[in-house]
């Protein structure tokens, strides 16, 4: 956090002409708010969902060895439904991140410049701008919301598998295994839907999460920085005389703008 303060302290003034204020503002509001709030959390249920997950698991596979057979399966299922939905929820945060930069400059414009529209009677202009950039980004939110019902309904579907596959093996085996030992597979058993579904949304949490700290670290790091004063050899009776003498000077904006002087003398 600091060191990215300290970073758009130090950026040349093409930088501030090229970002909008509300991208600054998110970055150093929501994006902090998350790393140092929510990304923690999310990692800490990650673990402890995952591993009631794992003890269920082998539990399960200690009684029932067919199991692992069905697990095997019944996982790279999982896996396949993750990874798609990891791929298309990251790409969904950034989105959302980029749209609510917008509401924020925005709501930041309308709020500044609330003499210049009342004095120019645009009032309803500007409160269209605002809810238009706030309708892109719950668009956004509700992309996200509707993926995590996709991924719902097929980790639904695998821990229902799960559970019909120990029901099977448990009428299977009844006279080898005791009932209190079934019993208490199928209790365990039955809450595996639940946990795969938190581990999984937590992880993707963390990893969707993590877009924040990419944001903040692309300022730390690829952020360029304001250039060094360079002065020439001056004599230290200088000024001789009081005038200015330009001898063909051109002069850009920015790097990747044209000339908008591309020579200029003094006679």
């Amino acid at each position: 956090m600091q060191a990215a303060v300290a970073r758009v302290l130090r950026a040349p003034m093409s930088f501030f002409d090229t970002t909008p204020l509300g991208r600054i503002t998110n970055r150093f509001s929501k994006d902090v708010d998350t790393i140092d709030n929510n990304l923690s959390d999310s990692l800490r249920n990650f673990l402890i969902f995952s591993g009631q997950l794992v003890a269920v698991f082998i539990l399960t596979t200690a009684y029932f060895p067919y199991f692992a057979a069905a697990l095997a399966t019944l996982t790279v299922m999982s896996l396949l439904s993750v990874q798609y939905y990891r791929s298309s929820a990251r790409e969904l945060k950034r989105h959302e991140a980029l749209l609510r930069s917008h509401v924020f400059s925005r709501f930041g414009e309308a709020v500044s410049g609330i003499p210049t529209i009342r004095a120019y009677k645009r009032e309803q202009e500007f409160t269209a701008s605002v809810n238009k950039a706030v309708d892109d980004m719950d668009g956004a939110y509700f992309l996200t919301f509707s993926n995590q019902c996709w991924l719902s309904v097929r980790l639904d579907l695998v821990g229902n598998l799960m559970v019909f596959t120990i029901g099977i093996l448990v009428v299977t085996s009844r006279l080898s295994v005791n009932p209190s030992i079934s019993g208490l597979v199928l209790s365990c058993i039955i809450s595996v839907a639940q946990y795969l579904q938190y581990s999984v949304r937590q992880l993707a949490e963390v990893e969707n999460n993590m877009n924040s700290v990419e944001r903040l670290y692309h300022y730390v790091a690829n952020l360029e920085e304001e250039a060094p004063l360079h002065t020439t050899n001056v004599q230290s009776t200088w000024p001789e005389k009081g005038e200015i003498v330009f001898d063909n000077v051109q002069m850009r904006h920015r790097k990747e703008l044209p000339l908008i002087l591309y020579g200029l003398y003094t006679y």
